[in-house]
């Protein structure tokens, strides 16, 4: 298991700010494949896993999210270093691929919001959040990435009782 969490600037633990945790199964690598490591991009809110081929000359990297209290320099510094890498495997695909995924709290545009208070009203019609912050940063990000299309929803609000796609694959 690999997991990082929020820290303050002493690099403390700031319990129930939340983090990021990615759970591997040891017995899916090739025994031969390097051990992977993962990296911190942005503590408690990203990281980085990237796998290794055998051999060491393929590399994809899967990048695991929560967007969630992302400074506008946090979100800055982050988007740069996923871009470097997305800019990696375009130029070079036969040696690095790119895997975004998490909660990025913003809603695809057109994506379908259920209330479970009233599941009679499935529409596309309720009134979404208000634009978060940095939202068209990551909006001119995401327009970079294919995106993977989950049609039915991945995340729960407990608050407003609606279900919505926040967690989103590219």
């Amino acid at each position: 298991m690999f997991s990082s969490h929020v820290r303050d600037i002493n690099g403390v633990t700031i319990t129930g700010s939340g983090g990021v945790a990615v759970l591997i199964l040891r017995t899916l690598f090739d025994p031969l494949s390097p051990i992977p490591e993962a990296h911190e991009l942005s503590p408690g809110r990203a990281i980085l896993f990237p796998l290794l081929n055998h051999n060491a000359t393929k590399t994809c990297n899967f990048v695991f999210v929560h967007n969630y209290g992302f400074t506008a320099a946090s979100t800055n510094a982050f988007i740069s270093r996923v871009e470097a890498l997305r800019l990696h495997a375009c130029n070079h695909p036969e040696e690095s691929s790119l895997v975004l995924m998490g909660d990025f709290n913003l809603t695809p545009t057109g994506s379908v919001v259920i209330s479970l208070a009233d599941a009679a009203s499935i529409s596309n019609s309720f009134v979404h959040e208000p634009v978060r912050a940095f939202e068209s940063k990551w909006n001119v990000f995401f327009a970079k990435l294919v995106e993977i299309d989950f049609p039915l929803p991945s995340h729960v609000n407990s608050a407003s009782l609606n279900l919505s796609r926040i967690n989103r694959y590219f």
